[in-house]
């Protein structure tokens, strides 16, 4: 999925980063949606991706990568050809079962009075949000607003349209939007993925990948020294 507009390395410079940023949010982003297809499985199981793997340890995630990529491994030499199917499997019985059966990558399934239901009011704040942002998902998108991949696609477009004028406004907002819309939930979400019973620790390495990685963001976009790189 795409939304369409209407790292910390101190070696890059503030639009670089916001770069990477981009790239990282929208990979997340595709992980959630979907299964892997072949061509991206071999990518992946054949170490294809490791210079973006390198690019996500050095924001300080080492041991989380290292669980990620040693889980995806682990299920390549355990099923051979029958990997993917293995994970596809995964992914059906991680997100697309009931909220009892599996860990449901909505929002609205976490709202204190939402008993696992979707369609909450999560789901209408985002869809007003991608609204007033002039955002919209791509039309083969076939999944209520407050999805996961929805979240992360909206933190890849702002860090896509980086305008360094604008620079200090935008990762306020950023930053608002970790704080207001992702995070009050997505822990929750993490420690669901951790129980439910799977052929592989895949998506519950992916997942605890991501939470590290926000959490990390947070802090990045937090440091009061963005203000000082931020031109005026």
């Amino acid at each position: 999925m795409t939304l369409h507009a209407n790292s910390n390395d101190s070696d890059l410079s503030l639009p670089e980063l916001q770069a990477a940023r981009a790239q990282i949010y929208q990979w997340f982003s595709q992980q959630f949606l979907t299964e892997l297809t072949e061509a991206h499985w071999q990518a992946l199981s054949q170490s294809q991706l490791a210079p973006f793997f390198e690019l996500l340890a050095e924001t300080g995630l080492v041991a989380e990568v290292k669980a990620y990529t040693q889980a995806v491994q682990q299920l390549h030499q355990q099923y051979g050809d029958q990997a993917r199917i293995r994970l596809a499997s995964d992914f059906t019985h991680a997100f697309l079962l009931s909220g009892r059966d599996s860990a449901l990558p909505y929002a609205s399934a976490y709202e204190a009075d939402a008993d696992g239901q979707l369609y909450g009011v999560a789901t209408q704040v985002m869809k007003q949000f991608l609204q007033d942002s002039a955002l919209s998902v791509t039309a083969d998108f076939n999944e209520p607003e407050d999805h996961l991949s929805v979240y992360l696609a909206v933190l890849s477009a702002m860090a896509a349209k980086f305008s360094a004028p604008l620079a200090q406004t935008q990762l306020e907002q950023q930053l608002d939007f970790i704080n207001q819309a992702l995070l009050p939930w997505l822990p929750q979400f993490v420690a669901a993925v951790q129980k439910v019973s799977l052929h592989s620790a895949v998506y519950p390495s992916l997942a605890r990948l991501l939470l590290a990685y926000v959490q990390q963001d947070q802090q990045f976009l937090s440091n009061p020294l963005l203000s000082v790189a931020a031109p005026e």
